[in-house]
Parts: structure tokens; C-alpha cells; sequence
């Protein structure tokens, strides 16, 4: 007769006996070993630390000195973490801080724990920023992680304009230098900048690392440097004047790039144009994708006309994941942010109103995707938004769009510690205002009430008193989802819409004498809100307009997406029409940043000029 067999399973087997064997540790019952580390002692057991540590294992099952004794002395680890470590070692658990990260990473290293290992690279990879990446890039070097080195290397390229200047940089080694210097990687706009990094952190001990001068030297990839700035500061800086080497070198090249023709000289240096060398300047569009949680990323150059992206739009016949009433911010440090909205079926097709979205995403550019933040504990479309040191706020909008009324409510973003925090209210609830900063306020402009009337008034936030004022001056016009921006002591106030329809004319308000004057207006008739600013104009993408029908047809007249481009120049006061499609433009908004072309791909819609 066969014998039946049959397999079962605990699911919480392991944790039983995790919490058995915590137990035995912490009553020191059966502990057959003592760890020590400076003048602590912990009692443990030898089965557990081979299991969970190569380390131990060959130290407490091969023929060794320490296998026949009943304490060891761990060097290299840190007292104070010794407790955290065998904690580890028996529950899996730890707590990490800024304070003890590094002593548990070396301790855990050393042991080969590498659950514990990854953990605190996590940490200390996650809590890189500009002050302490270059502190961090010294540690894993010196304690031979090459993973956490490679993390804070990559950053440290990625803001070197940020750190060139710290005083980490200066204090770094040679060898780290020219790590930094030497790479295709360095986030630099302009191969001055890395000249002039260079030529600081000599001279900061200038005793020290004069005689590192001529092979730094090479470093710098001239072809790069504009000729007059390599004859008057390179050729005319008193440490190269005084190195015969680098002199000559210098005078060999500058003959070399005023001569025609091929020149050896001219190959010395690396013809490799830095990463930060593929930035342009663009206007970014953004909205829905092809998932809820996905959205689009498309970039368009207003010089040479061409169009990039790295995650499409929508597909224009499908309107499931278009997303309106969003907002797309760009920081201080060129970082992009698109923040809430409403899906086009939610509140088109939804009795009672669709709900928005609470959605924060940053762009990485060098991933070539949206990364999650802290979402809004208020979902939000419609709303005003603006970024004043290190905070982006959010202020009114809908929660539920178009049924319910329009919020008061204000938060704001700390972009650092990736947390929201309630502010002040506003007066009165408000959606599809225009919002700006000017000097240590946010103005808004506009936007449409609880009864649902087009507002004319203009609100003053004042971010550090965190107060609310009502300017005097109204608008000349009502207007909501417009855009407001800054030009040196005005405000520029254009696009939106009223309950006459879409408006051209173009609001000028002097903040200091509260007063209001016209710019020339929109050339074509249409309401539009896809604007930004870059480079002292201001971009228009598209807008929607109503068809023309012939008089007396029964049809009605119906609107019609643009996707065209125009540029105002704000000291000109003049309009110029760039081209007539913008492919991947959005008319909904856009914002002005600086996009690395490098991890973008070129679209293929053609562009039409005018």
C-alpha cells in the first residue's frame, strides 16, 4: 500500500522563530560566544552569527584562533553601533540615522551583512544632497563601496556647478579632482566653469598643488572655451604664465585654433563636449499619457523648431487619460514638477463631477522619467500655483470639478523634505486664477468665485508672514485661467477667458504704483492659456478658437484646438508667429526649462514654419 504524502506550510513560521531565537538573545539564554567591540561585550549565539554572516562563518567553522575562544575583539566596529548590529543580525531591523549610518556601514561591511549593507547605502544614497555628496564620494572611496561611490560620484557630476565652489571641493584629493574634472559626465553649461573650478582649488593650497597644475591642465577641453577667454584668463593667469610647460602649451594652442587646417595641438585635449553641454533651453509640455499614472514629457526648441520627448502624449482620438486643469512649475534648480489636474472623462462624463487628482511628480531627466512625491493631502485642479524658495504652493481650485465650489484651501511643498503643510486660507474660494511671485509675495489675478462669476480682483499672499492682502487695483478686465508673470516691477497679465469669451488684450500692472496699462494684444482671436516665460519673451502654444460657418447654415459653430506658437518679445512689445505646429505642444500649458537633448528623443512631426 503506498504511503500518502503531503507537504504543508507555516507562512509564519519564520517569524516565530525569529522572535523565538530575539528572545533567547535577549534573555541571554544558551549564548555560547561574546562579541566585543572597545569596551562593550555582547553575549550571542555561534550557529546565528555563521548563518547570517559569511565573516563569522569562516571565523567560527575553520581551524582559526578565534574559534577556540569564547570572546573575540571585532576591530574596525564601532562601539556605540554594536547593539544596532546584532539586533540586525537576530530581527532584520535597524534603525538608521545620519548618525550612526556610517559606523553600521563600515561594521557591516566588514562582517559581509549585506542586507544590512544595502540598507545603509540606501539611506546614505537617498540623503545625498550638495553639501555632503562630495563627503560621501570620499567615504565609499576610502571604504572600497563602489556602488555608494559610483551613487555620490553621479551626483556630484550631476550638480557640479552647485559644489565647485564648497568648501568639500576645495578640501578634496587630487585623484578626486580629476575624477570629476575628466568625465563626460560633468552637468556643466559651459567648459569655463570647470577652468575656473580648477584654478580655485589650486590656489586654495596653492604651496600643495601647484605641481598638479599641468596634468589637471588637460582635464579642460579647450576646444570648448571661447578664444578670447583662454588669451585674456588662461594665457594672461599668473600660475600658468609661471609653469613653462602649461605656457607653452596654451600659446601652442591658441596658434593651432587661429591657424586653418589640421594641427595636432588642437587633439591634445578631449573633443568630448560635456553632458551639461546637450542642455537647451525649451518650452516643456506635459498632461495625460497611457496609463493613469503615467504623463507625458515633449520639449520644444523656439530657436531651431525642433521638438523631443522621452514619454508621448495621449493619443488625440482617445481621451481616457487626458488630463486637464493641471499645473507644471519648474524650480530654482531646474527641477519639474507637474502637480494635480482631472482626467477629461472623469468631469465630462461623471454624474456629479469628477474628482482631481492629488499627483506630484518630479522629472528626472537623466532616467527619462516621472518620479513620485508626497501627494497633495487636498487634491486639487484648477488651482494657482507658484514656487518661492524651496516651496511650491498650491492655492483654491476644485476637489470635485464642475459641481462643487472652488476651495480656499492653501498648501505648500517643501521640495527637500518632500512634505506638505496648510497655510493660511484664502479670503474666498477661487478656481483658474493667475499666479506669480514678485520679490516676497504671490500675487493672484483673477479667477472664478463660489457663484460663479469671472473676477477682476487681485490678491497679495505674503509667503514669510503668512497673510493674506487685497490689493486696491482691480484688472481692467475679468479673466480666469490666465497667466501671470514677472517683468523687473511689473506683472504681465494675458490669456484666459470670460463669460464674452476668449480675451487678446494684454495687462501690464506696476506693483509699486498700482497701476494698470496695455501691452499690444494677441494677434489672432482665441482663447489661450498654454503660455511661458523664457529668455525675456513670452511663448503662446496654440489655443482653441470657433470655427467660422457660412450665415444662414444650420450648423453650429464649433472649437477647434490650435497647436501653432508665438512668441511676444516683452521690450519690443511685438508679436512674431515661430511656426504653425507645435506636434507634441499642449494648448492646455507649458513651462520654460533647461532640457538635456541627450535623453530625449527627436520627434518626427514636421515642422511647419511661417
Amino acid at each position: 500500500m503506498a504511503v500518502e504524502m503531503s507537504s504543508c506550510q507555516i507562512n509564519t513560521h519564520q517569524e516565530i522563530l525569529l522572535e523565538g531565537l530575539n528572545q533567547l538573545y535577549s534573555e541571554s539564554i544558551l549564548c555560547d560566544f561574546t562579541i566585543q567591540a572597545g569596551e562593550k561585550c555582547v553575549d550571542v549565539h555561534r550557529c546565528i552569527l555563521a548563518a547570517c554572516s559569511p565573516y563569522f562563518k569562516a571565523m567560527l567553522t575553520q581551524d582559526t584562533f578565534e574559534s577556540t575562544k569564547r570572546t573575540v575583539q571585532l576591530q574596525n566596529v564601532d562601539s556605540v553601533v554594536l547593539h544596532d548590529l546584532v539586533k540586525f543580525i537576530y530581527t532584520g531591523k535597524v534603525s538608521v540615522s545620519s548618525t550612526n549610518v556610517q559606523s553600521l556601514l563600515v561594521a557591516a561591511d566588514m562582517l559581509q551583512i549585506q542586507g544590512l549593507v544595502q540598507r545603509c547605502e540606501e539611506f546614505m544614497s537617498s540623503s545625498l544632497c550638495a553639501e555632503n555628496c562630495l563627503d560621501v564620494l570620499g567615504f565609499a572611496d576610502f571604504q572600497n563601496l563602489s556602488n555608494l561611490k559610483e551613487i555620490a560620484k553621479s551626483f556630484a557630476l550631476n550638480n557640479f556647478e552647485e559644489i565647485c565652489k564648497s568648501n568639500a571641493f576645495l578640501s578634496l584629493s587630487m585623484s578626486h579632482v580629476k575624477l570629476l574634472l575628466s568625465s563626460d559626465d560633468l552637468n556643466v553649461s559651459k567648459e569655463e566653469i570647470v577652468y575656473e573650478a580648477m584654478m580655485l582649488w589650486i590656489r586654495h593650497d596653492l604651496a600643495g598643488r601647484k605641481n598638479d597644475l599641468m596634468l589637471l591642465l588637460f582635464c579642460v577641453r579647450f576646444s570648448f572655451l571661447d578664444i578670447s577667454f583662454i588669451i585674456c584668463k588662461v594665457a594672461g593667469d599668473e600660475l600658468i604664465a609661471n609653469n613653462v610647460f602649461c605656457h607653452q602649451l596654451i600659446c601652442k594652442f591658441i596658434q593651432a585654433v587661429s591657424s586653418e587646417g589640421h594641427d595636432p595641438c588642437k587633439e591634445m585635449f578631449c573633443n568630448m563636449p560635456r553632458l551639461g553641454m546637450h542642455s537647451r533651453k525649451m518650452i516643456v509640455f506635459s498632461g495625460g499619457a497611457y496609463s493613469p499614472r503615467d504623463r507625458s514629457f515633449c520639449c520644444f526648441d523656439p530657436v531651431t523648431l525642433q521638438s523631443f520627448y522621452s514619454i508621448k502624449h495621449h493619443p488625440t482620438f482617445d481621451f481616457k487619460f487626458k488630463l486637464d486643469f493641471y499645473r507644471l512649475l519648474v524650480t530654482e534648480n531646474n527641477e519639474i514638477y507637474i502637480l494635480g489636474g482631472i482626467f477629461y472623462d472623469d468631469y465630462h462624463f461623471e454624474s456629479g463631477g469628477g474628482t482631481a487628482k492629488g499627483n506630484v511628480l518630479v522629472y528626472s531627466q537623466q532616467n527619462g522619467k516621472w518620479q513620485d512625491c508626497a501627494s497633495m493631502d487636498v487634491p486639487k485642479c484648477a488651482f494657482g500655483a507658484c514656487y518661492f524658495e524651496g516651496k511650491i504652493y498650491a492655492f483654491g481650485g476644485y476637489t470635485v470639478y464642475p459641481s462643487h465650489l472652488p476651495l480656499d484651501h492653501v498648501a505648500a511643498y517643501d521640495t527637500c523634505f518632500d512634505v506638505w503643510e496648510n497655510r493660511d486660507n484664502m479670503p474666498i474660494g477661487i478656481a483658474h486664477q493667475a499666479t506669480t511671485v514678485f520679490r516676497n509675495s504671490a500675487f493672484l489675478f483673477g479667477g472664478i468665485d463660489g457663484d460663479g462669476q469671472y473676477l477682476n480682483t487681485v490678491l497679495q499672499y505674503h509667503f514669510t508672514q503668512d497673510k493674506w492682502t487685497l490689493i486696491s487695483s482691480e484688472m481692467p478686465v475679468p479673466r480666469a485661467e490666465a497667466s501671470a508673470f514677472v517683468n523687473e516691477n511689473n506683472i504681465i497679465i494675458l490669456g484666459g477667458s470670460n463669460n464674452t469669451g476668449g480675451i487678446m488684450s494684454v495687462n501690464i500692472f506696476n506693483v509699486d504704483r498700482l497701476r494698470w496699462s496695455f501691452a499690444s494684444d494677441f494677434p489672432e482671436e482665441r482663447k489661450f492659456t498654454s503660455i511661458c516665460q523664457g529668455d525675456g519673451c513670452l511663448f503662446v502654444c496654440g489655443g482653441v478658437r470657433l470655427s467660422s460657418v457660412r450665415p444662414g447654415s444650420l450648423r453650429a459653430s464649433r472649437s477647434v484646438e490650435m497647436k501653432d506658437l508665438y512668441k511676444y518679445d516683452i521690450n519690443q512689445d511685438e508679436w512674431v508667429k515661430l511656426t504653425r505646429i507645435v506636434g507634441q505642444g499642449s494648448s492646455f500649458t507649458c513651462t520654460y526649462a533647461s532640457v538635456n537633448c541627450k535623453f530625449l528623443k527627436e520627434s518626427e512631426d514636421e515642422v511647419v514654419s511661417t
